[in-house]
This record gives structure tokens, C-alpha cells and sequence, in this order.
């Protein structure tokens, strides 16, 4: 949610300011965005040369905020916020492409502009003898420079979830849960009203950030520790809608699953949400507080509870949705279809969809698109419909199924079209252990599947993580597979992908086997009812990963296992035992570098033309050096799509560099 969506309800409250004159801005694609660190370098603006001049701009507002020179003079202080309003603060709104505003507000949080913003932010507060912020008065000096501030916070959390991280690492959430708390009990006690202007504008600038930030996962647990929920329902309620509105959604995409029914206690949300998604597709703009593709989002949120998605989907959603499908643009399409993916894992709006009009061929020709992530998702609704995608017609699942006319029975590589997915080592029987986990968890699982490998064990992962059109390949995995290990966490039970590979498993009669990778996380929903009881093995700590992985291997047993012993050239080494004590040693002293250590480390390696390395942290150095020794795979696939070194010789250089820590 930018100011365009912010200023809507604004307007719709009666405001008429200049916080409201944004309201018709022209940009409207918004979007859940994904973006690529590998791209948050000096890079960007080799790929980006239309962003040059915001780039500039936003290098500039990160120095000018981070000095403290900047904040000692009235004269001081209406310069900076003079240059914010003009040349940084709706900046993600003048580029019309999603991976432009997406790569500027990245690059944003890489030179620590959230950081910034956020210190900035509390001294201001400080200076005005501010605790909370209660009502923003935007015509005076003081309202005028923290309501800029807000503004920036808002439009770049919206667009990048590194920036929403950092914002929230920085302590910006914590100020405005405060600031909630407070606002609520100045309206209890009667000192405050929401329908006051100001108080408004304090109010829907604070929650549209909160609602930016809340979208985005890796800041869900921040919520939950700062326990968001509690602070946020006295206003699920409001008689403002554009409040209303924003809350339902940033609690959508934070209630846990065993709490539902504190934002579902009556179904007037889903009638609410579902009248928006209408009236918004009724105008022009598809713009109706929110924009079309945020509600279908939000609509999404809601049905990750499996008690709501039938009720979803009784509501009327399904319609709107198919609608979408049809869009020009791809940013509403995106989340529609994902949002019909989510809805069909239940068994009743399986038949719903199916008999939806237009619904199947609209998702059919999605199965091509371009965007790995729609193609995605709507082979999957084919997936989990039982529907092969050619006839039409229900095919039915088989189960347990190998190729035995193929070596050791292994899948045909026919079955896996453009596959990213790796097998380590051959079996005997051709089944392998596979690895099912969220992408976030990779490092640990890398390391479970080298020490497997090393026992013995022909092991499955996903590495490069697939997209597109992988149901095939998906389930040679499931099908050929002796034992299913399925990491378990917030993530993995959130994850559409996740939740087919472990379901099929289950359909397949596949032996699973938990482990945890969220210290003190407890399965609930579709996860725990599937797991059950199971026994797991917790790596989620500071543990010996061999030792657990010995105590895993226990379990397996030979399923899964090579013929033949282990072939020395398939030997992991266990780096906890053989890793040369000057690595330890060294890493110690790295991870206290500050940016000169780092730069001048680069330069004694013939690595300073490769600028972009300078943003590393001596923290993430030494984790580099630790994943080319323990994960030579992933570091390799990391450095060349993460941190975009392209040419051998570099690869050589950091590598060596690396080594001599």
C-alpha cells in the first residue's frame, strides 16, 4: 500500500489536503515483490539506467538523514525534508514496473536508508518532547516533518521486503504500536477521536505501513513478539472504512492459525473484504480504498485459516477472482491466481472451481505464462483439481509409482522439464530420500543433505528453486522417494509449494519424517494434522548437525541408501571435525570488520571493482567462507545469482580470498 491507496481513504473521510491530492496518482501496479539481492548492488544501475537519478537521490537522503548536523538547525532540518518531499519520498511511485520500484526500494535498504529514516524518526520525536504520535497536524512544522518521514517509510515498505525487514529491525514497528496503544486509549478516555482530521491522518499513515510491513513474512514474527494483534483489534471495527479496511488485512497476514477466530468471530469480515474486491472492479481504476490485487492479496491472507476458505469462496470471492485472470495487468493477475490456488486445497471449492465459469480456461492459458510464478500456481489449481491439463478430464492420482524400466528405477529425465532439483549419489532400489523445506531454511538443509550423502544416502533437493510448471517434476520426486523429510516451520506451513509436496507425500503413503528448522515452532492446521505426533528431530538450535543427522540416519535406516558403501568420490566431510582451526580462528576477527576492514580486504584481492561487495557485512563474509566449505554448491549458485560475479577469474578471486581467512 502506497500514498496512493493511503490518500484514497483520506478522501473518502471528507480530507481535502494535500495528503489527499495524491489520490488519482496514475501508477497503479502494486504487487506483493519479490526481489533479488543480487541486483541491490552497484549493478542496479547497469540494469536499471532509468533509475539512475533515484538511485542518486536515495544515496543522498541516506547521508543527509544518518548526519547529525542535518537535525540541529530549523534551517537544517526543512532543507532535508524539502529534498525528501521533492526527490525521494513518492519516488517508487513515478516507475510503472514492478521490478523498478522493487530494485530502487532494495537498493534503499542495502545503503541502510530504513536504518536512517529510523533513527532520524526517534530524534525528531525526541526533539519535540514527543513519545507517541497521536494526531499529525501536517500544516505545522512539526506534523509537516514527521508525516514526510511516515510517507517514505510507507511508499518504500510497500515496495521491497528488504526495506520493510529493516524498518522493522530499526524499531520503527515498536514506535508505531506505540503510538496505536496510545491513540486507543486517548479515544477510550474521550481525549481523542478518530474522526478528528489529524488524528486520522496519524492513524492511516500509521497502519498503512503496518499493513506494508505485515505482508511481507520474514516480519511476522516481529509482530507477534510485539503482540500486534491485541494492539490493533480495538480498531477492526472502526467506522472509518479506509481503517477498517487496512486493519483486517495487516491482521490477516499475522493471526496464527489457532487464533482465527479472534478476526473471524463473525462473518462480516469476508462480506467486507469481498464488497471492496467488487467495487473495486467496478471502477475503472480497479482502486476502491485498496487497489484490486491488495484485496485479492488480503482475500489470500484470510484463506490460509482452513475454516475460512470454503466460507471464502460462499461469499462470492470466486467470480471476482476469475475476473482478475483476465487482466492486462499481470500485477493483479499474480495474486488472483495464487489466491484461487490457496482456496483450492479445500475439497468443497474444488467442485466450486471446477464448475466456475470460464475459471479453468482462464487458467489454463496461464500455465504458459511468463511469469514463473503464475504458471506456477496455475498448474498447481490443475494439481490439486485432479485435472489433466490437455483432456480436461479427471485423471486421478497414481500412487507410489517407478519407472522400473529405467536404471535403478529412477525417474525419466523427461519428467523433469527444466529442473533445478539435483539428486545426490545412486540407490540400489532408485528411491532417494527426499527433501521438502521453504527456501529460507536452505543452508541448514544443504548441510542435512551433505552429511546424509556422506552416510550413504541418495538425497533429493530442490536447490535453485523450481518454478513454473513443476507438478511433473514434483511428484518423480515424491513418487520415487523411500522416506519424504519435511523441515518444518511457519514458512514451510505457509508455502503453497510446500503444502503440495507434503500432502502428495501422504496421498503417496510415503514414510515421513519431521524435522524442526523454527526453534519453538508447533505445527497447527494442514501441517499438524499431518504430522501429527510424529517423532521429529529438532535442528533448529546450535546443534552438531552430524550428530543429528546420525541420530536421523538411525531412523532411516537402508531406505534411501546407496548400493555398494559410499564412494570416496561422494564423501562429504564432516566439517566440525575436519575444518582447520585457523577457519574458526579467523572468523572470530571477520565478523567484528567494520565497511574500511571490508574494503580494504577486497582491495589486497583485486576485488574492489566488484563495488557491490563493500555492502557486505565481516559477519557475512565469514558465512561465505563457511558456505563455500560446507555447501560448495549452493556458495557457487549463490555468488554467480545472488551477488551477480559472472566471470571465472572473479569467482577465483573471492573464492581465494575466501580461503585465506
Amino acid at each position: 500500500m502506497g500514498t496512493t491507496a493511503s490518500t484514497g481513504t483520506a478522501m473518502a473521510a471528507g480530507t481535502t489536503t494535500a495528503f489527499a491530492a495524491h489520490a488519482l496518482v496514475k501508477w497503479k501496479t502494486r504487487r506483493e515483490l519479490t526481489s533479488n539481492p543480487g541486483q541491490t548492488d552497484r549493478t542496479v544501475y547497469e540494469k536499471y539506467p532509468e533509475l539512475t537519478e533515484a538511485l542518486e537521490a536515495v544515496e543522498e537522503a541516506s547521508q543527509r538523514l544518518g548526519d547529525p548536523e542535518n537535525q540541529k538547525s530549523l534551517k537544517a532540518r526543512t532543507s532535508l525534508i524539502s529534498y525528501l518531499n521533492e526527490y525521494v519520498t513518492g519516488a517508487p511511485l513515478e516507475f510503472t514496473k514492478v521490478e523498478e520500484r522493487s530494485a530502487l526500494a532494495t537498493y534503499a535498504a542495502e545503503i541502510q536508508l530504513a536504518d536512517q529514516l529510523t533513527e532520524y524518526y526517534m530524534n525528531t520525536l525526541e526533539m519535540y518532547g514527543l513519545s507517541t504520535v497521536t494526531h499529525l497536524d501536517y500544516s505545522s512544522i512539526r506534523g509537516h516533518e514527521l508525516h514526510t518521514l511516515r510517507l517514505l517509510a510507507l511508499n518504500y515498505s510497500d515496495a521491497s521486503m528488504e526495506f520493510a525487514t529493516r524498518l522493522v529491525n530499526a524499531g520503527f514497528l515498536r514506535l508505531l504500536l506505540q503510538d496505536l496503544s496510545a491513540v486507543s486509549e486517548g479515544i477510550t478516555s474521550g481525549k481523542l477521536s478518530i474522526k478528528n482530521k489529524n488524528v486520522h491522518v496519524a492513524l492511516w499513515t500509521n497502519i498503512s505501513i503496518l499493513h506494508n510491513c505485515a505482508k511481507w513474512e520474514n516480519c511476522k514474527q516481529d509482530f507477534q513478539e510485539l503482540d500486534a494483534i491485541n494492539i490493533l483489534l480495538p480498531y477492526k471495527d472502526a467506522e472509518n472504512q479506509g481503517i477498517k479496511a487496512a486493519v483486517i488485512m495487516t491482521l490477516a497476514y499475522i493471526v496464527e492459525e489457532e487464533n482465527n477466530h479472534i478476526l473471524t468471530s463473525d462473518e462480516s469480515v469476508f462480506d467486507f473484504m469481498i464488497s471492496l474486491l467488487t467495487k473495486a472492479l467496478e471502477k475503472d481504476n480497479h482502486h476502491e480504498i485498496f487497489w484490486a490485487d491488495e484485496l485479492a492479496a488480503g482475500l489470500e491472507a484470510l484463506a490460509k485459516n482452513e475454516d475460512n476458505k470454503p466460507v471464502i469462496v460462499r461469499k462470492g470471492a470466486l467470480p471476482l477472482l476469475t475476473k482478475m485472470l483476465s487482466s492486462p495487468d499481470e500485477t493483479e493477475v499474480d495474486p488472483a491466481v495464487s489466491a484461487i490456488w490457496e482456496l483450492s486445497f479445500n475439497n468443497e471449492n474444488k467442485t466450486a472451481i471446477k464448475t466456475e465459469n470460464e475459471c479453468l480456461d482462464r487458467v489454463k492459458d496461464l500455465i504458459k505464462h511468463r511469469n514463473p510464478d503464475i504458471a506456477q500456481a496455475a498448474d498447481s489449481i490443475f494439481w490439486e483439481l485432479d485435472i489433466d491439463v490437455e483432456s480436461g478430464e479427471e485423471k486421478g492420482k497414481e500412487l507410489d509409482t517407478i519407472d522400473q524400466n529405467l536404471p535403478n528405477g529412477a525417474p525419466s529425465p523427461k519428467t523433469w522439464p527444466n529442473s533445478k532439483a539435483a539428486l545426490w549419489g545412486e540407490s540400489a532400489s532408485g528411491q532417494h530420500i527426499m527433501i521438502s523445506y521453504n527456501w529460507d531454511n536452505q543452508p541448514i538443509l544443504i548441510k542435512v543433505k551433505d552429511a546424509l550423502v556422506s552416510l550413504g544416502y541418495k538425497v533429493w533437493m530442490d536447490i535453485e528453486q523450481m518454478r513454473g510448471s513443476t507438478s511433473d517434476a514434483m511428484s518423480s520426486a515424491v513418487e520415487n522417494a523411500a522416506v519424504v523429510l519435511i523441515a518444518m516451520s511457519q514458512k514451510y506451513k505457509d508455502s503453497k509449494p510446500c503444502r503440495k509436496e507434503a500432502e502428495y507425500a501422504d496421498e503417496q503413503n510415503k514414510a515421513i519424517i519431521p524435522l524442526l528448522v523454527q526453534p519453538g515452532y508447533k505445527p497447527n492446521g494442514w501441517l499438524g494434522l499431518l504430522v501429527g505426533k510424529a517423532l521429529y528431530y529438532d535442528i533448529s538450535g546450535k546443534f552438531n548437525i552430524r550428530s543429528k543427522v546420525n541420530d536421523l540416519a538411525t531412523a532411516l535406516g537402508d531406505r534411501g541408501k546407496r548400493k555398494g558403501g559410499v564412494p570416496a568420490f561422494l564423501v562429504v566431510p564432516d566439517h566440525s571435525r575436519t575444518r582447520p582451526s585457523s577457519v574458526q580462528g579467523s572468523k572470530k576477527a571477520v565478523q567484528d570488520w567494520g565497511k574500511e576492514d571490508v574494503i580494504g580486504w577486497l582491495k589486497s584481492y583485486g576485488l574492489e571493482k566488484l563495488s557491490h561487495l563493500a555492502s557486505l557485512t565481516g559477519e557475512e563474509i565469514g558465512y561465505l567462507q563457511e558456505l563455500r566449505i560446507e555447501a560448495p554448491e549452493f556458495f557457487h549458485s549463490y555468488i554467480f545469482d545472488r551477488l551477480a560475479i559472472k566471470h571465472l577469474r572473479d569467482m577465483k578471486a573471492l573464492s581465494t580470498a575466501l580461503k585465506q581467512l
